[in-house]
């Protein structure tokens, strides 16, 4: 039987941990998409956590968002939004934050999309026609303070506010609806549990960012 040193030892093991790491690089750039790829799961269908960023998406049909010039943002329905009760200290706040949803989600929606140059957005009292505008159509169906004493006694996510809204993509020109989506965001950290007030814009505010992310995937 041949005797193997120490040293063929070593070297046969480095030889095979590079081979390993061989292995890795190549089945790694099989699996990658190169940049500028079109992204995951952009085809129709209904998706949960859609590309990690919408929690509910129903794609209705593919679109590319270099084919319009503008989105137009109607009045965000808020008039089924459940309240807490009027003598509570939270129905001030969330009674405000919704007052003044629209420029909010205008606020958020316009940082999501910022990336896309060639698309303005604006806002519509009455739905617009026309080619060359996607419509947003949209309802909060939830906006919960949740509860500032939970946050600041307990803290790990006890008590955090949320804002969640549905709602519609629409092609202007042929009234189809492109996109159907349910989408939320919450929060659970804020100096001695959080302004009311400030977490429930900020959660609103993320989800119209969230959502103006959402279009720009559409290539």
């Amino acid at each position: 039987m041949k005797t193997v040193s120490l040293g063929e030892r070593l070297g046969r093991n480095f030889c095979v941990f590079l081979s390993i790491v061989a292995l890795g690089f190549l089945v790694s750039c099989a699996t990658t998409s190169p940049p500028g790829s079109a992204p995951e799961k952009a085809s129709p269908g209904k998706y949960t956590k859609w590309n990690g960023l919408i929690d509910e998406l129903e794609i209705v049909q593919g679109f590319s968002i270099g084919n319009f010039s503008k989105v137009i943002l109607l009045p965000i329905e808020t008039a089924s939004t459940p309240l807490p009760d009027k003598g509570d200290n939270t129905f001030e706040p969330v009674t405000m934050v919704l007052g003044q949803v629209d420029s909010i989600f205008m606020e958020g929606f316009k940082n999501g999309l910022k990336d896309v140059r060639n698309v303005s957005v604006g806002s519509a009292q009455v739905t617009p026609t026309g080619p060359g505008a996607l419509i947003i159509k949209a309802k909060v169906i939830t906006m919960s303070p949740g509860s500032k004493a939970l946050r600041y006694f307990v803290g790990f996510g006890a008590g955090h506010s949320a804002a969640k809204m549905q709602g519609e993509v629409i092609d202007a020109q042929s009234s189809q609806v492109l996109l159907r989506f349910n989408h939320g965001r919450g929060s659970s950290i804020g100096i001695f549990g959080g302004d009311y007030f400030k977490m429930m814009s900020g959660d609103s505010k993320d989800v119209a960012e969230d959502l103006g992310k959402m279009l720009t995937k559409f290539q």
